[in-house]
């Protein structure tokens, strides 16, 4: 008995301190609770405000505040804050005769890097500047990202890159590039966009120009490039690439940019043969 008697003496403040955390621990989750139940009690009042003024219109002060005091609570109970929330509100191009500005015509899902993080977003690339636009997902706003904070993003089989000319030499101007071949020669292409309107017998008509700049990328310098021979001539360190593009049957002409894609793959290739 004496030896039971002593051990008490220190089983039992660790199960009085056992039972006094499991108190705690209850208490604190029943008020994560209450404050749940708030919130949910706010958004439901919030949403029961919005319907009875709406339903019953006045024109007196009072009901106007109260009616847009509500929405805003709803809102800020319903919908929690988002990352990527600043930017310029952007204002879809509209269509006179089909044209558009956009790098595809449609919102499409893709991946963008912002300040160092990747997020899943609807993209829409307006290439008549840097204009890398998402769909906000919890409110119905277009955001154009600010190009500084935009490393890269992708969509479908399409991924651009954001190059400074500071670190590029002879690049033109920094801006988002579309990658077509990587490894040891990077193949870039510019694309851009310009859309004009004029009166063509008595109608308005919209006169779209497109360019496509394409640079090859090998230690920090780029070197234009638009055709088989400016090509052999930017990568003109190895002998066996005009054979290897005629083995390959590499054609440029009107397939301009996949002809370039596929001799740069096939550059990269015989330059590091174990990336074959």
């Amino acid at each position: 008995m004496e030896k039971w008697g002593i051990l008490s003496l220190f089983t039992n403040p660790f199960m009085k301190i056992n039972a006094y955390c499991s108190s705690h621990n209850a208490i604190r989750w029943r008020h994560h609770e209450l404050l749940m139940s708030r919130s949910i009690l706010i958004a439901v009042f919030s949403l029961w405000l919005v319907y009875v003024c709406s339903a019953q219109p006045s024109d007196t002060a009072f009901v106007q505040s109260a009616l847009s005091r509500a929405r805003n609570v709803g809102m800020q109970v319903a919908k929690p804050q988002w990352p990527i929330n600043t930017g310029g509100q952007y204002v879809e191009y509209t269509s006179i005769e089909g044209e558009h500005p956009y790098f595809v015509s449609q919102w499409v899902s893709g991946t963008a890097r912002y300040l160092g993080t990747s997020y899943g977003v609807m993209l829409l690339l307006d290439l008549r500047g840097d204009r890398l636009i998402i769909q906000h997902p919890l409110y119905d706003v277009k955001i154009e990202l600010s190009p500084e904070k935009v490393s890269n993003f992708s969509f479908l089989d399409y991924r651009f890159i954001n190059v400074n000319r500071d670190s590029i030499k002879n690049l033109p101007e920094s801006g988002y590039h579309q990658v077509l071949a990587d490894g040891s020669a990077l193949l870039l292409v510019r694309h851009q966009k310009s859309i004009q309107r004029s009166i063509v017998s008595q109608k308005v008509v919209a006169i779209v120009k497109n360019t496509h700049l394409y640079y090859i990328i090998r230690t920090g310098v780029a070197t234009p490039v638009w055709s088989k021979k400016s090509l052999l001539k930017a990568l003109d360190d190895h002998g066996d690439l005009k054979a290897a593009l005629k083995k390959n049957k590499v054609k440029f002409g009107g397939a301009r940019e996949s002809g370039l894609s596929a001799a740069v793959r096939i550059y990269n290739r015989l330059t590091n043969p174990d990336n074959r």
